[in-house]
């Protein structure tokens, strides 16, 4: 849900989605996303989602409720070639 900043996981049959990733607004915490564009789920059953506004790949373990910062760009984009930036 990239305009909410979020990723949601909904199972069949549900009504209500669970949220994975992200839904506290916008922003550069840890329990916040900012445009996110990719999700990816390993197989161990974590959940890796491309936050793009932030330059960083956030991964959310199977078992855990917190999701924490697996790869962090370059915040001032210097474009030096060696960070990651815009992740999709």
């Amino acid at each position: 849900e990239i305009q909410n900043d979020r990723v949601t996981c909904w199972r069949s049959n549900s009504i209500m989605g669970e949220l994975v990733v992200g839904g506290h607004g916008r922003g550069v915490r840890l329990n916040q996303l900012s445009s996110p564009q990719g999700v990816w789920l390993d197989s161990h059953g974590a959940v890796y989602v491309a936050d793009t506004g932030n330059d960083r790949i956030m991964c959310r373990p199977v078992g855990t409720s917190d999701a924490k910062m697996v790869v962090r760009g370059n915040i001032d984009h210097n474009g030096d070639g060696g960070a990651l930036r815009g992740p999709t």
